[in-house]
C-alpha cells in the first residue's frame, strides 16, 4: 500500500480519500474488531465486510474512510465555540456516536470504550480539531478547569447569589408558635424548618406536636395565623414582569350616513 504525504489538508480527518498517510498507525476498535479501525492521527474508517441484509439475506460493504462530523459547545464567557470531532458508527444495525479524540485515545492506551474515569480527554494545543496522538492527553476535572483559567476561557470565581434579594416562600411557609406549657405565647416563626433552626430541635418533633397537639422540648407548639406574615411581605414588595403587549390600533370613526 502506498503511503500518502499529503500536505494540502490542515487536519488528517479532513483527507477522506488517501487509504494512509506518513506515520499513520491503524488498530481494531474495541467491540467493533474486524469492522472499524481508528489511527493514531485521528481517523476512522471502516473495513470490508459482509453484513445482514433485508432482501438479499447477506451484503458486501466496501470500507472506506469515515467523515467526521464538527460539534459545536458554545462558550458564554467567551462568546464563542469550542469544537469536538464526533463519528457516527452503525454496527449490528445500531447507531453509535462516538467522540475522535476519546476513541483515539482510548484504544492506543488499552482502555474500555464503556470505561469511565474521573477525569477528560483533552487536546494539548486546545485545538479540538487536532486529534493525533501525541495531542491527547488526561486530565482530571479540577486540572481541566485550571486549565481553562489560564487560558481565560471561564470565570476565576463562580458567582452565587445574594440571599438578601432572593423573596421567602411566604406562599408555602406555614407560620409556627412556641409556646409555654400554660399556652402563652413565647415566639413565633415563619415555618417549621426556621423554628428548628433557631430552636436547635427536629422538625419532625415540631410536626408531630402540632399533630397530636402534644409537648415536645417543654413547649407546646401551633400553627399561627398567616397574619403573621404582614409585616415581612411588606419588605418584598411584588414586582410582576413587563408584558410585551400589541399596541392597539387607532380608533377611527366610521360615518354611516357615507
Amino acid at each position: 500500500m502506498e503511503i500518502s504525504m499529503n500536505t494540502e489538508s490542515k487536519y488528517p480527518y479532513e483527507d477522506i480519500v488517501t487509504p494512509l498517510l506518513f506515520g499513520e498507525i491503524w488498530r481494531n476498535i474495541p467491540d467493533f474488531e474486524g469492522s472499524f479501525q481508528v489511527s493514531n492521527l485521528g481517523r476512522v474508517k471502516s473495513l470490508d465486510r459482509t453484513v445482514s441484509h433485508s432482501r438479499c439475506g447477506t451484503q458486501f460493504v466496501k470500507g472506506r474512510i469515515l467523515k467526521q462530523n464538527i460539534k459545536r459547545h458554545y462558550n458564554n464567557f467567551k462568546n464563542d465555540f469550542a469544537y469536538i470531532l464526533q463519528v457516527a458508527i452503525c454496527f449490528e444495525n445500531k447507531r453509535h456516536d462516538l467522540i475522535v479524540r476519546r476513541l483515539v485515545f482510548y484504544v492506543f492506551n488499552g482502555w474500555k470504550l464503556t470505561q469511565k474515569f474521573d477525569g477528560m480527554i483533552i487536546s494539548s494545543d486546545y485545538d479540538g480539531l487536532n486529534c493525533r496522538l501525541d495531542n491527547l492527553k488526561f486530565c482530571s476535572t479540577a486540572e481541566h478547569l485550571r486549565m481553562l483559567i489560564q487560558t481565560n476561557r471561564t470565570e476565576f470565581t463562580k458567582k452565587r447569589p445574594n440571599k438578601e434579594n432572593i423573596k421567602p416562600t411566604f406562599r408555602l411557609w406555614k407560620p409556627v408558635s412556641r409556646c409555654d406549657v400554660s399556652g402563652n405565647l413565647i415566639e413565633t416563626y415563619p415555618c417549621i424548618a426556621h423554628a428548628a433552626n433557631k430552636f436547635e430541635c427536629y422538625e419532625k418533633g415540631i410536626s408531630l406536636s402540632i399533630r397530636n397537639k402534644t409537648i415536645y422540648r417543654g413547649f407546646k407548639w401551633r400553627l399561627a395565623p398567616r397574619e403573621f406574615f404582614d409585616d415581612l411581605i411588606s419588605q418584598y414588595p411584588a414586582i410582576k414582569p413587563a408584558r410585551n403587549r400589541k399596541p392597539k390600533p387607532p380608533f377611527v370613526e366610521v360615518d354611516e350616513k357615507k
